[in-house]
């Protein structure tokens, strides 16, 4: 499908992720720059972005496969083009694109947050990934959708210490040290998140009817 057409088929909720990332986060983060210190503004950058960017990737990924698991009649989709995962990873690159110019000027205000930008690109990849791969396992975009917010609410409160060794919260960012540990384990999750949802992806024939 043409991005341009997912676009068009999310209508006006495809703006509420750029509401949120591009306006909201970024207008916070020049208050607390202004009239706070750098260290309210590195939590500022961190726990903003951390809380918002990677759920709301997931968001894209929810809107555009409603057409295909909600829908009635959905089978016209599937004669078309049968695999939506060129779609999804458009959708997860048009996100990072449109999310990066406001990490340059993060970056500008401290390099430090380099770091923090491919943290949220880990994280983003790793919320479409299971989008995508729910969306197929549950049949139902609702039920998808309630796992990965649960896990975020989890991860940025600290609300269950089950899941605090397997949170991507990270207070002070992402290092160095943890890229090359945790998050490399993430990246795996990832990556089987996606090969799961294809191959769901390609035997899926509940048409609804």
């Amino acid at each position: 499908m043409d991005i341009k057409i997912s676009i068009k088929s999310m209508g006006q909720y495809f703006m509420i992720p750029l509401l949120i990332n591009d306006i909201l986060i970024p207008f916070v983060i020049l208050l607390i720059k202004t009239y706070g210190s750098k260290y309210n503004l590195g939590q500022g950058v961190y726990l903003l972005n951390q809380m918002f960017v990677p759920f709301l990737a997931s968001f894209w990924i929810f809107l555009h496969m409603t057409k295909y698991i909600d829908a009635k009649g959905n089978e016209c989709y599937y004669i078309a083009k049968r695999s939506k995962l060129p779609d999804v990873l458009k959708l997860f690159v048009l996100y990072i694109l449109l999310n990066t110019p406001f990490f340059i000027w993060y970056c500008s205000l401290d390099a430090k947050y380099f770091m923090e930008w491919v943290h949220i690109v880990i994280m983003s990849f790793v919320f479409v990934s299971a989008a995508y791969c729910g969306c197929y396992v549950f049949k139902s975009i609702s039920l998808a959708l309630i796992f990965p917010f649960l896990y975020l609410v989890a991860s940025v409160t600290g609300l269950s210490s089950v899941l605090n060794k397997y949170s991507y919260y990270e207070y002070d960012g992402m290092s160095g040290e943890q890229l090359l540990n945790k998050y490399k384990i993430f990246m795996i999750v990832a990556i089987l998140f996606l090969i799961i949802g294809n191959k769901l992806n390609h035997r899926y024939e509940d048409y609804n009817l």
